[in-house]
């Protein structure tokens, strides 16, 4: 297992916690961070978190405010004792994450943790209280830092399908082929994913919005039925990969969304703005979905869901609550769960999609 360790203020490189990591047999990263400059440390372990793509971080008092203001997509986050109130400006936390503080921190109150967690819609389990006091370096307390990123490593690496490991390498012309390429098919999958038994949501069609007071109408990507209360919510996806050397590969801010409104504006478009209009005031459109079999039904709707390729739980957790989404889910998520479930439908679908390539390629090649 890879490690990155970011250390607290004023600590040493090589401190009791990297080492018993290390003599764990992990590979353990612990770049020296800038004691006076928060915003150079966070750009060096946001350096060293790029290059190395650690399976799990974890932060250490400043270095647990420092693990949360890098952008690390999906990756684990092991806080210890977390200075988030004194540094950096994430308020949130992401749901693969483990907290461990001592009730008898006098440096950092470990009311702070059960505040974060709070903030983030995390179970209580999220938070340990473990240890005597800040430094959490007693032999009970290294035990639990190793089991936790142990643990939340083991339930990463289940995970099947990377959207930054397909899409995000070294090597942007082979990256932006396969972005494209899978911009022309991947709002399938989600379609696919909303007729699966275990979804929380049950695909209906293709919307239209129909603005009450105006002319025209526009377009979006989605329709879905939420199963737990039968409430209908119209979707749009943006998943864009590598656009922008990779700017907007996963939603880790609320300027990613309005980022699209403000485009589409610029060039006279509505459709964006109208979504987003739809998710707190839907009362102010009248709504049409074609179905899979062609038919064309109204329905109410009560909001709107937000598609996005990857998201962090931070990202989601703004957006959330800056636009009034019901929700926010990411192609990375479902794919996910089209491949736990061993879907033939999503299978069936991909190796179409394979063939109609391999076709392609063999007759560029002369062989067809």
């Amino acid at each position: 297992m890879k490690i990155l360790f970011l250390h607290g203020w004023h600590s040493v490189v090589g401190g009791v916690k990297p080492t018993y990591l290390k003599d764990a047999g992990h590979e353990v990263l612990n770049p020296a961070l800038d004691d006076d400059d928060f915003e150079a440390a966070v750009r060096t372990a946001q350096t060293k978190f790029d290059h190395h793509k650690p399976d799990v971080i974890v932060g250490s008092s400043r270095g647990g405010a420092v693990a949360l203001n890098i952008l690390s997509g999906e990756t684990p986050l092991v806080l210890l004792c977390p200075a988030w109130k004194n540094w950096g400006t994430v308020r949130t936390l992401k749901a693969n994450s483990t907290i461990l503080h001592s009730r008898a921190d006098d440096v950092i109150p470990s009311g702070d943790s059960e505040e974060l967690i709070t903030k983030s819609g995390l179970p209580p389990e999220t938070l340990i209280e473990i240890g005597d006091d800040h430094r959490l370096a007693d032999p009970k307390s290294l035990g639990t830092m190793l089991e936790q990123c142990d643990r939340l490593s083991s339930a990463i690496s289940s995970m099947q399908f990377d959207l930054g490991h397909t899409f995000r390498t070294d090597d942007p012309v082979r990256d932006n082929f396969l972005s494209r390429l899978f911009g022309m098919f991947n709002e399938e999958p989600v379609r696919i994913w909303g007729e699966v038994e275990s979804s929380p949501y049950e695909y209906i069609g293709r919307p239209s919005l129909f603005p009450k007071e105006g002319t025209g109408y526009s377009v979006l990507d989605f329709a879905f039925r939420r199963k737990t209360d039968g409430l209908c919510f119209v979707a749009e996806m943006k998943c864009e990969l590598a656009y922008n050397n990779y700017a907007y590969l996963t939603l880790d801010s609320i300027s990613h969304v309005e980022r699209h409104r403000s485009e589409q504006m610029r060039v006279g478009k509505q459709s964006f703005a109208r979504f987003l209009e739809a998710s707190t005031t839907p009362q102010n459109f009248n709504c049409k979905v074609t179905t899979r079999a062609n038919k064309r039904i109204s329905i109410d709707f009560a909001g709107a869901i937000l598609v996005w390729g990857r998201a962090s739980q931070h990202g989601k957790n703004a957006v959330i609550k800056e636009f009034g989404f019901a929700d926010v889910l990411t192609v990375e998520e479902i794919i996910n769960d089209l491949l736990a479930c061993n879907n033939d439908s999503y299978r069936e679908f991909i190796h179409r999609q394979r063939s109609y390539c391999g076709f392609l390629f063999s007759s560029l090649l002369g062989d067809e």
